[in-house]
């Protein structure tokens, strides 16, 4: 194969990765913003209570993960090249603190052992999009890495 036809599969691979992030933070962005939770209306007794907090669980709170915690993780982990690692790392954990401790209140009528339980379970979508995007960086640095010490 020509090493410039693997240099553009290279470049258009790169190029999907991070219109794949992006696109994938708007699309949360959206569904956030469609399905924040409005418990002003619901009574104590109301037959779609459990309807709502299925959606709640379901779409809005990975969701929710994602917009609030990985974007911002991703953001302090990339950009602020200079921090310490243990200072990024306790920033990190500080916003996920917030971002948990916030999901508690998404769910109504509900005991708080069953609220955590489904902010913890939901909260891997954030965890994920974070790991997967991490490494998409750790690859796309140990490429271009590769590339420097190449003879082409």
């Amino acid at each position: 194969m020509n090493y410039s036809f693997l240099k553009h599969i290279k470049i258009l691979w790169e190029n999907c990765m991070k219109l794949l992030y992006v696109s994938s933070v708007l699309i949360c962005s959206l569904l956030v913003y469609d399905f924040w939770p409005n418990h002003s209306y619901v009574s104590e007794y109301d037959e779609w209570s459990f309807l709502g907090n299925f959606v709640i669980a379901l779409i809005f709170l990975p969701s929710f993960f994602i917009v609030f915690f990985s974007f911002p993780a991703f953001i302090i982990l990339t950009l602020f090249k200079n921090l310490k690692k243990a200072i990024k790392i306790s920033i990190v954990l500080l916003i996920y603190i917030m971002v948990f401790l916030f999901s508690l209140g998404a769910l109504e009528s509900s005991s708080i052992q069953f609220r955590i339980l489904v902010s913890s379970v939901t909260s891997v979508s954030g965890l994920l999009h974070l790991s997967l995007s991490m490494l998409y960086v750790l690859y796309a640095r140990a490429i271009r890495e590769q590339n420097k010490n190449s003879f082409y």
